[in-house]
This record gives structure tokens, C-alpha cells and sequence, in this order.
């Protein structure tokens, strides 16, 4: 599985939204040709592009509208670590592992939590916050079963 620089793409986009408007300055060397409308066009809408895009280069997992639940620290971490360790065991013979705040999922991502110190976060509030985030991506724990005997 290949996982994007979460701290490099963001500094790249903000490196980009720095330069672009020297780039389009008439005065900066090298400018862009003033007789290059295309090209001069495409700058602006990629600093209009990155302006829209930064949030989510920043935080890709965020949530983009006004809800009351705010992102924290563990969600990300729980939801990349919860695949594997469900796909452990469905390998294990484990026939339909849960997500729930009584599964064993919650229990394992509690210990690796703590010890990534995130604190003790309760397996209830674990068990949620997956539960919310599979359903939102519109995946249930067969679509899970199925994707991790998959690869």
C-alpha cells in the first residue's frame, strides 16, 4: 500500500502558493512572457486550485463540513491501523470480526493507542469513531472481510 508524504505534498503546495504570485509578477526574472495568456491563465488557476486544495493536502481526513466532530489526534491513526488488524483476524479464522467497542479491534487499537501515546482512549469512543468513518465511506464489515482476504 502506498501512503503519500502527509507532511511533504502540504509544504510543496505551500512552497507553490508563495511562488506563484512572483511568477506572475511582471517584474520577476524569469517572468512569464506577457504575450502568454495561456500560460499566464493556467498560473492563476493553479493558485486558485491550490488555494481550494490546501485544506485537504493539510488534513485529508478531515471532515470539510461544519460538523461537531472535530478531528483528533487518534482518528487517522486509528482507521490506518484498524485494517490490518482486522485483516490479521480474518486471516487468524476469526469468521466476522467486529469494530464495535467490545471487539477485539477496539481492544488491540486501545493498547496501540496508548502506546503511541494518544492517552487512554476508551474502546466505546474507538469503536464509534470507526464505525462512523466505515459507514461515511460507505463500507461495512463484510466490504472489510472482503477487501482485506483480497490482498
Amino acid at each position: 500500500m502506498t501512503v503519500w508524504n502527509f507532511d511533504g505534498v502540504p509544504k510543496a503546495a505551500q512552497t507553490m502558493l508563495a511562488n506563484l504570485p512572483l511568477m506572475l509578477s511582471p517584474f520577476a526574472v524569469p517572468a512569464v512572457p506577457p504575450g502568454d495568456a495561456e500560460g499566464r491563465a493556467a498560473l492563476v488557476d493553479l493558485q486558485a486550485a491550490l488555494n481550494r486544495a490546501l485544506l485537504y493536502l493539510q488534513n485529508p481526513y478531515a471532515r470539510t463540513d461544519q460538523s461537531r466532530h472535530r478531528l483528533k489526534s487518534w482518528h487517522v491513526p486509528a482507521v490506518l491501523l484498524s485494517v490490518p488488524i482486522f485483516g490479521v483476524l480474518v486471516r487468524a479464522g476469526h469468521p466476522k470480526p467486529g469494530i464495535t467497542r467490545n471487539s477485539i479491534v477496539a481492544g488491540v487499537l486501545q493498547l496501540a493507542l496508548k502506546r503511541m501515546e494518544h492517552g487512554n482512549i476508551e474502546t466505546g469512543a474507538i469503536g464509534q469513531h470507526l464505525t462512523r468513518w466505515f459507514s461515511a465511506s460507505g463500507m461495512t464489515t463484510n466490504d472489510l472481510t472482503a477487501y482485506v482476504t483480497k490482498t
